[in-house]
């Protein structure tokens, strides 16, 4: 958004300086000049002054739309008509025959008849070096368009060049998070994250991934047991990789500090992690739109504190430790989830039919400090 902000701020104000320029321009003209145009314009009817008109504002709205366009949009290339050279070489024919027809008037002079024929060759030559002119002007303005046609073609060819390597990154990362060696995927992990900080209209793609790599099922290590198994040295291996997404992800939803830090995602509205086992989650600070943890395992400490979600889904979730929602902003109910674990809610801004929805084991504290030690309430309600 700053960008464009930029963009556009940049684009007025090169529209300022062209007319600065032309302002300058007309003022340098000098007035022995201006007095002959007046004289020549004096001469016009109706149809001179509309036609000029109708060039002046045509000549207005192509500068306009020249400095204001968007570099960015891409523009359908549309071949030049036939009708179009016809119509250029109509009015080239039209002005060079109506400058002579009113030069030829302009030299008759009936006081002096022996200088008519000079002043007739004369306005001749005048009016053919006018429509030589012309034909230079058109001949430039196709000139220009050919240079435009290629940077166009250039332009898309290398937008094109860069999707495809962002596509083969995309590919070679994908192929590593289904490799049997962790270290491996772990590579293919922050090779998308590397993707996504550079390429902003892939982010809900890489973000999707790494969503979808942190559902699939997983067991957790059992930190009790020290054990030499290769299962178990899988197990942690792949408790670290994990480990890695989660840090991914709450790093790029936690809002920049201003808009030319490019660290905070916004383009991704909506994480699904519905049924993920989550290790020692940390989404504090975050801001998203929606998010998903329906059917969760959160293993570990878990931190939502002082995060801000429009529309999330606990439904049926499951903290198997202590749980914390200190000063949370999160528009959801609780319903089926059950909280093993201390439960934090201190200062937080969350539906108080939590109490009717949720199950505590281990007690926990309200959003106004008051503590409790159990759950259902025996008929109390919530504070």
């Amino acid at each position: 958004m700053a960008k464009a902000v930029r963009s556009r701020a940049a684009n007025w104000t090169s529209l300022l300086a062209l007319a600065l320029v032309l302002v300058g321009a007309i003022t340098a003209v000098p007035g022995s000049w201006l007095t002959t145009a007046a004289t020549f314009v004096s001469t016009w009817g109706f149809s001179g002054w509309a036609l000029a008109a109708g060039l002046a504002v045509l000549m207005v709205i192509g500068v306009i739309r020249a400095v204001t366009r968007h570099p960015d949009i891409r523009r359908e290339v549309r071949p030049l008509r036939w009708w179009w050279g016809v119509l250029i070489a109509g009015a080239i024919l039209a002005a060079t025959g109506l400058s002579l027809v009113w030069l030829l008037s302009v030299t008759e002079e009936p006081h002096q008849p022996q200088t008519e024929p000079t002043a007739r060759v004369e306005a001749v030559r005048t009016a053919l070096t006018l429509g030589a002119g012309l034909v230079g002007i058109a001949v430039l303005v196709l000139n220009s368009r050919r240079q435009w046609l290629a940077e166009h073609t250039q332009r898309h060819t290398e937008a094109d060049s860069a999707e495809q390597r962002v596509t083969e990154l995309y590919t070679a990362a994908a192929e590593q998070l289904g490799s049997d060696q962790a270290p491996v995927r772990m590579a293919g992990i922050y090779a998308l994250e590397r993707l996504a900080q550079s390429n902003p209209a892939h982010r809900r793609t890489v973000v999707n991934v790494l969503c979808a790599y942190l559902r699939m099922p997983f067991t957790p290590p059992d930190d009790d047991v020290h054990s030499e198994t290769v299962e178990h040295k899988q197990q942690v291996q792949e408790a670290e990789v994990r480990l890695a997404v989660q840090r991914i992800l709450h790093g790029h939803m936690v809002p920049a500090y201003s808009d030319e830090d490019d660290w905070y995602w916004r383009e991704v509205d909506h994480l699904n992690l519905a049924g993920a086992t989550l290790i020692n989650f940390n989404f504090s600070r975050v801001d998203v739109k929606s998010a998903t943890f329906a059917f969760c395992n959160f293993v570990g400490r878990t931190r939502f504190d002082s995060a801000r979600i429009l529309n999330a889904k606990f439904a049926q979730a499951t903290f198997l430790d202590g749980a914390n929602f200190r000063r949370a902003h999160i528009d959801t109910r609780f319903m089926g989830v059950e909280f093993l674990g201390f439960a934090d809610f201190y200062e937080a801004q969350i539906d108080k039919r939590i109490a009717d929805d949720a199950t505590f084991k281990s007690g926990g504290r309200w959003m106004n400090g008051e503590k409790f030690n159990k759950h259902p309430f025996e008929g109390e309600t919530a504070p």
